[in-house]
């Protein structure tokens, strides 16, 4: 609308939280979207599945030369289970 891309999508934002299922829907089109993901991980992000379906997406179609800089992993708590 204002002749610019979008700086940031927050998908718990961006995504209808009333309608998940519409908006699980067409994840794969806005991570693709993405140049980087900054992934910010709680102690339940490996367990939740379109978590890692957003992960998937993102390294699917990635440059293998790329992969490594696609995504930022961030570790919200020091039990952090996530994925290094």
């Amino acid at each position: 609308k204002k002749g610019r891309y979008p700086t940031f999508w927050i998908d718990i934002v961006c995504i209808d939280q009333t309608r998940i299922c519409d908006g699980v829907k067409v994840l794969s089109v806005n991570v693709m979207a993405c140049t980087q993901v900054l992934v910010l991980c709680g102690d339940t992000y490996p367990e939740r599945l379109w978590c890692i379906w957003e992960l998937f997406v993102l390294f699917l179609f990635a440059h293998k030369k790329r992969l490594a800089q696609r995504a930022i992993l961030m570790p919200l708590s020091t039990q952090s289970r996530a994925i290094q």
